[in-house]
């Protein structure tokens, strides 16, 4: 995905993604750009024409015939003959198949059959009927891997449907195999965060797409490329995760590093609301705004996600407060302050913030409620990382001192009379990122905040 509508790539959006996904995309643009309609309109056609979607190319002309005759086109009346031909000679003989291996019992032969067929039925856009012949794939299944592919290819035609709590239900049975391909279960949380993201459930699209292995997504070609989940993940997270979620799930996070290479400023963006700079931070997604406004899954969320990502700053920004002036929030985000009294007012009737708005001061009044709990955490939780990196730099100066010798690695690895000491992500006791490899039988034991080590 291009980080601005000026450098949104026709030729790229036909490239990187399933055929009749990258047609879909195409004719959204058509539908939305203006000064990209031809271009994406001419790319529609060219694809088109190498698929077995007669029906949507015959939709696609019915509807956009007198700008596409503007440019020379003309309807491939031939290829419409003959890929219907085609279609007709494939379909009946894949049910020919069906039955051929139906009536052998073999059940593997009979499963690929009814696989070919939902998939001759992909191919032609009939996403409904290849369902149901997916469906009839469960009963053929003999291991996860089967029953995780059919769980992944119902989910995925149910996607294609509209029908999303039918892709959620199969993605849920899918991960709750607790064995299988790893990649299928990445394809799984693609098409589950996609359907959280079209069911406006920001959070749980968020943390799906989170889980999706980059290695996975740089190299697959489905509904969304590497650069596209970035973008649903910092966009969905920033509208609905806490300060601590952004800092654990986000910038903390070894695999979201490798998503962030694609587009920097989204991880920018991330980095300067956890840090409570949210005027910079709405003008980076603000910027990107466009650039959502084509994308075939965005499309319809921009402007709710934009409301919750700065109803969100406001939620943040406010919480230290029992009474601060609206106009100075207001100053905070970049509006005027009638806008940010509408907003709060909002935010109020809908139990975002318990708060009452003084009208003769013109400032939000914040509720005696007992946050101050929270508050502590996050307060203590931001020294815990600062004094844990700091703990970090300490044991490699005192490493460095003792002659042992460093490379980049995920963890910290020491023998220590045979026994090795791991990080364990999520203890506090571990510095991040070290690896040490002793280079002269030094020995070492690591005790909760405390180093001995020494030359033998």
């Amino acid at each position: 995905m291009a980080t601005s509508s000026d450098t949104i790539s026709i030729k790229r959006i036909s490239e990187a993604y399933p055929l009749l996904v990258s047609v879909r995309r195409l004719l959204h643009i058509v539908s939305v750009s203006p000064d990209m309609k031809v271009e994406a309109l001419i790319a529609a056609d060219a694809l088109l024409k190498k698929s077995r979607a007669v029906d949507m190319y015959t939709k696609m002309w019915d509807k956009y015939e007198a700008i596409m005759g503007g440019v020379g086109l003309h309807r491939d009346i031939d290829w419409i003959a003959n890929q219907t031909a085609a279609n007709k000679t494939d379909l009946g003989r894949l049910e020919q198949e069906v039955k051929r291996t139906k009536n052998n019992g073999v059940k593997e032969a009979v499963r690929l059959a009814l696989c070919d067929i939902a998939k001759y039925y992909i191919d032609v856009d009939q996403a409904d009927t290849a369902q149901s012949h997916y469906l009839r794939v469960r009963d053929y299944c003999l291991g996860v891997n089967q029953i995780l592919t059919m769980c992944l290819d119902v989910a995925k035609s149910s996607f294609e449907m509209g029908n999303y709590p039918s892709a959620l239900s199969f993605y849920t049975k899918g991960q709750a195999k607790l064995e299988g391909d790893e990649g299928i279960r990445h394809r799984l949380e693609l098409y589950g965060g996609l359907s959280h993201l079209a069911a406006e459930d920001y959070r749980s699209a968020a943390l799906c797409f989170l889980r999706i292995s980059f290695n996975c997504a740089s190299e697959w070609t489905e509904a969304a490329t590497a650069a596209d989940i970035c973008v649903y993940a910092v966009v969905c997270a920033l509208a609905t995760f806490s300060r601590k979620d952004l800092r654990e799930k986000i910038l903390d996070s070894p695999s979201f590093r490798e998503y962030s290479d694609e587009i920097p400023q989204l991880r920018e963006a991330v980095e300067l609301f956890h840090r409570a700079h949210y005027k910079e931070a709405l003008a980076i997604v603000e910027g990107m705004k466009p650039m959502l406004g084509l994308d075939l899954y965005m499309r319809n969320h921009v402007a709710n996600l934009y409301k919750k990502i700065r109803a969100k700053g406001v939620e943040l920004f406010v919480k230290p407060y029992n009474f601060i002036s609206i106009p100075d929030i207001a100053t905070e985000f970049g509006v005027t302050a009638e806008e940010m009294h509408e907003e709060v007012v909002h935010m109020i009737e809908n139990k975002q913030i318990s708060a009452k708005v003084d009208d003769l001061e013109n400032a939000l009044v914040l509720e005696d409620v007992d946050d101050d709990l929270a508050v502590l955490e996050d307060v203590t939780d931001t020294i815990d990382g600062a004094a844990m990196r700091m703990k970090a730099g300490l044991v490699r100066l005192l490493l460095l001192r003792e002659n042992f010798e460093f490379s980049e690695g995920k963890g910290l690895s020491v023998d220590d009379g045979g026994e090795q000491y791991v990080e364990d992500k999520t203890s506090k006791a571990a510095p991040s990122g070290i690896f040490v490899r002793q280079q002269s039988g030094a020995g070492m034991s690591m005790g909760e905040g405390r180093l001995t080590g020494g030359r033998q």
